[in-house]
């Protein structure tokens, strides 16, 4: 797996052909479809880019990311960079960092439905908030959802 740079973005390279962008924020990880070109691909990274900016400004409430408030972002995004969003085939899961307990980093599933992954984001971080044992169970329960 390489990368390459479009700017400052981060294009990963899938394969040896396929390139993805990525965004990470607010406990929610976006990847695109891959695409074989890498400056789709670039063009991709700076809508998510874009809307990630536009949602972290947002935001008031780390804990409450409404997926109404990430789908404007990314409509918006996408026509600034003149690219439809459903050509991104975007997937999202969540992530959510626990140290104090593993040292890592745990997730749930990829899924195109972002409410699914919202809902895995919020089960994680009230299971962290709770201590591990409660952490365990909710990721556990995240990772069982079909």
């Amino acid at each position: 797996v390489g990368s390459t740079r479009a700017g400052s973005r981060k294009v990963t390279r899938v394969g040896r052909r396929l390139y993805r962008a990525q965004a990470y924020f607010l406990n929610l990880r976006i990847l695109t479809v891959a695409v074989s070109c890498p400056d789709l691909a670039a063009e991709f990274q700076a809508a998510l880019s874009l809307a990630k900016e536009a949602v972290v400004a947002e935001v008031t409430d780390e804990r409450r990311l409404d997926a109404g408030v990430l789908k404007l972002a990314l409509n918006m995004a996408c026509q600034r960079n003149g690219l439809e969003l459903e050509a991104l085939g975007l997937a999202y899961r969540a992530e959510v960092s626990v140290g104090p307990f593993l040292r890592r980093d745990i997730w749930g599933r990829y899924s195109l439905d972002l409410q699914r992954a919202l809902v895995d984001r919020e089960q994680l971080l009230a299971g962290k908030d709770l201590g591990w044992p409660s952490l365990r169970s909710a990721w556990i329960s995240v990772l069982q959802e079909p």
